[in-house]
Order: C-alpha cells, then structure tokens, then sequence
C-alpha cells in the first residue's frame, strides 16, 4: 500500500514539473528581439499649398484718364444785395407837422349817490311784508270740525304750529295706537269707532287738561285713547308757547 502511494504522488510531482518546464520555455521563446543600439530618427513632411496671387490686368487708358481729369473749380458764391431802406424821414416829419393834438376834455366827476345801510330785516332775511294770515281753511279737512271758533282766538305762533304739525301729532298717536295693540275686549265684542280728545301742549314737551271731547260709544275704546296719548304725547313736536291740540282717534278691525 505505501509503494502504491509512493508511485502516485511521484507521478502527480513528475507531470507538474513537466507542465512547469513548457511554460518556461514559452516564456522565454516569445520574448522580443531586441532593438539596435542606434536610434532611429524620423522625420515627417507637411505638405502645404500656398494660396496663387490673382494677377490683376494692367489699369486701361481710359481710367488713367479720367482720373488724370481735374474737378472743375466751383464757383463763389456772391452775396445777394440787400436793397437800402429809403429815406422816408422826411416824409413822417411832414405827416407830424400836419397832424395836430387835440387833448380830450377830462370829463367832471359825477357825485355818487349815498348809500343807505341796509335794514334789520334785509340783514336777518326778514322781509318787511307783513305774514300771510292762517285761516281755519289752512288746516287739514279733518280737523276743521275740531277747532271751528276756537281757532280764530290763537295767536299767530300757535295757528302756524297747528297748520305744521297737527297731521304729524295725529300720525305718532296711531301709530302708538298699533303699538299698544286692540282692546281684547273690544276684538271679542267686535267693537269700533272713532272718538275726539283735547289736551295742552307746553313748550317743555308736556301736556296738561287731558280728556275726550267725543265718544267712540265704547268705554273700552275711549279708556284707551285716553292711555295711547300718556305714552305717545314724548314724541310729539314741540310749540313755541302753550298749545291747544285737538286730534281723532280710529278704531278699525282688519278681519
């Protein structure tokens, strides 16, 4: 066993070696050839065409001559003559002598007219006419049965007011009326109407001497009236002096 051993791996040693030995031979047999010890020098030639000069023809006789020809010497310019002004001195010396100044006659001052200041009434807007007269016609149609002889016996301030603000103090107190709302006992009993009352309007915004002038024929009606104007009378526009106001009041069921 060991002889068959022995000769296997001396089989194995002696093939490598040989594989060993042809690779250095091919080695050393592919080597290359070395060179001489001279150097060779090269030399390289570049080829370049130079471009041919045109050779231009010789210049004709006829461009010799017309550049031989001289320019024609220009002209001076002359100055245009400026016609002299004539004399004509002599002639305005005779027109002035002829001409003769009259002076205007200065006119004598006029007297202005004095003037009168103006008025008190001109300055304030005032006009010295005297005021238009308010009539009971000048009161809305539906006041008119109110006042009837009342009416003549206020003054001027109090008329005016009353043509003014009569409608519109009659206006604020429906609608203070809607405000506070129907009657229930009246909306049950279906009732309605229109009743009258009267009562004195101070320059502060008060009222005194509160009543009804005039039945609506319900008691409910008439107690309300008297109530709408304790609230409403605030907004009531305000005189001068101390007024008598006399309005209506409507009762009307929508449904």
């Amino acid at each position: 066993m060991k002889t068959k051993a022995f000769w296997r791996y001396f089989n194995a040693f002696l093939i490598a070696a040989i594989i060993y030995a042809l690779l250095a031979f091919m080695l050393f047999s592919f080597k290359k050839a070395p060179e001489p010890a001279g150097k060779k020098s090269t030399y390289t030639l570049n080829l370049v065409q130079r471009p041919q000069k045109r050779l231009q023809p010789p210049p004709s006789k006829k461009a010799n001559e017309k550049r031989s020809t001289p320019s024609r010497p220009k002209k001076p310019r002359t100055a245009k003559k400026v016609p002299k002004p004539k004399k004509i001195a002599k002639k305005e010396r005779n027109a002035t002598k002829r001409a003769k100044i009259h002076p205007k006659k200065a006119r004598p001052p006029q007297p202005t007219p004095p003037q009168t200041a103006p008025s008190l009434a001109t300055i304030f807007g005032r006009s010295n006419t005297a005021p238009k007269k308010i009539s009971l016609q000048d009161l809305p149609a539906l006041y008119k049965e109110l006042y009837q002889e009342d009416f003549e016996s206020f003054t001027p301030s109090q008329k005016r007011f009353l043509k003014r603000n009569l409608s519109a103090i009659g206006k604020i107190t429906q609608r203070y009326l809607y405000l506070r709302g129907y009657p229930e006992i009246a909306i049950r009993t279906r009732q309605q109407g229109r009743n009258a009352v009267e009562f004195w309007l101070h320059p502060n915004g008060d009222i005194s001497g509160l009543r009804l002038i005039r039945s609506s024929g319900y008691e409910a009606l008439d107690a309300n009236s008297i109530e709408t104007i304790l609230t409403a009378y605030k907004d009531y526009p305000r005189p001068r002096t101390k007024t008598k106001i006399k309005i209506f009041i409507d009762y009307r069921l929508l449904y």
